[in-house]
């Protein structure tokens, strides 16, 4: 029997610069162990074998993964367990709530050899300020395409049938929670992003996240046909009858809602248009379209040539973000060689292996 783990990020680059949900990843976990240390000094290795560890003797694991790099990891949950390893180095700066009671720091900097470090330091200070330029410059495309995405939502929100849209909220609300009984109390949800963009396009863990659901709603619409509301509306519904509440953001517009899962009812609603986008596949998927819905016809042939215009400049800022994105990456690798040659990676090891033995 495959083993449970989920794969989701817990901080995201947006238009609104660096976003973090750790504070919600983190909220009710009795025990997190947050790693200090450079660049190259295998952390993400680290909390990688840990997981795997855990995995094999049957355990659920989540794995947060990096929103600059898709392939390495901010952090491995034991959801079982309340305890979670995570990276507190910049920009993900986690502030423990009970230092020493819930919260301890790993120093990975044991593993250091000052020495091999010192003759570079003048190239390690460049290669930083490179990267964080090259960040800024980032952020300034995802906010420009953010003022064009506002453009192209108004086109469709000025031909919304506004009562339509309600209907369709209500409707849904009633398929999902009709027969849910109040579960005595109000929950809290968590909040994270099931994608990011990276250097090699927009990625995604939705079919991770969502496998073995019994019913997933896939929302078809245009920017503005009222997806993320209806979502929010499903969440805060949730919430309210007590349910497990997993609220993903957007990776680009966190304000906006991209899924809501409720995992205990075996049900998602999702976004399932660009750069997400997915086809119902298989037994329990609904479609869901708000475009034929709750949109004035002929609004796409009408505004064919302002919404051409629009895509165009929208996609120009995205591969200008991608591009900087790919930048930080190649900038972070040589930075990592630099601290790659002066550790000792025994040490790495060993304190993977004491972790594993704390934790136990």
């Amino acid at each position: 029997m495959e083993k449970a783990v989920y794969r989701y990020f817990a901080c995201a680059n947006s238009c609104r610069g660096f976003v973090s949900h750790f504070d919600s990843a983190l909220w009710d976990k009795e025990r997190v162990f947050i790693l200090k240390g450079g660049p190259g000094t295998g952390k993400s290795t680290l909390m990688r074998g840990i997981g795997e560890y855990f995995l094999e003797q049957g355990e659920e694991v989540e794995y947060i993964y990096c929103s600059s790099d898709a392939t390495s990891l901010d952090g491995v949950v034991l959801a079982n367990r309340k305890i979670a390893v995570v990276d507190g180095t910049a920009p993900h700066i986690i502030e423990p709530s009970a230092p020493g009671a819930c919260e301890e720091y790993v120093n990975l900097g044991i593993a250091w050899n000052r020495e091999k470090l010192v003759p570079y330091r003048e190239e390690i200070r460049m290669l930083k300020a490179q990267i964080s330029k090259e960040y800024q410059e980032m952020y300034h495309n995802l906010a420009s395409a953010k003022e064009i995405h506002d453009r192209w939502e108004q086109i469709y929100l000025e031909n919304l049938d506004f009562d339509k849209l309600n209907q369709a909220a209500e409707n849904l609300l009633g398929l999902v929670f009709d027969s849910v009984p109040f579960a005595g109390k109000q929950t809290t949800a968590v909040h994270r992003f099931f994608g990011a963009l990276t250097p090699d396009g927009s990625v995604n863990h939705i079919e991770n996240l969502t496998e073995g659901l019994n019913t997933r709603y896939f929302i078809k619409g245009r920017p503005g046909c009222g997806k993320s509301t209806l979502m929010k509306k499903l969440a805060a519904r949730g919430e309210e009858l007590g349910q497990k509440v997993e609220v993903y953001h957007c990776s680009f517009d966190p304000d906006s809602v991209d899924m809501v899962l409720l995992r205990e009812l075996g049900i998602c609603v999702f976004d399932a248009t660009p750069p997400h986008e997915l086809f119902p596949s298989r037994e329990g998927d609904v479609l869901v379209d708000l475009y034929g819905f709750a949109v004035h016809t002929n609004t796409d042939e009408e505004n064919a040539e302002a919404l051409s215009l629009i895509a165009g400049e929208y996609t120009r800022e995205i591969k200008g973000a991608r591009s900087h994105l790919s930048r930080v990456q190649h900038l972070h690798h040589a930075l990592e060689e630099y601290y790659i040659h002066a550790v000792d990676f025994r040490k790495i090891e060993q304190t993977m292996e004491d972790l594993i033995r704390e934790i136990e």
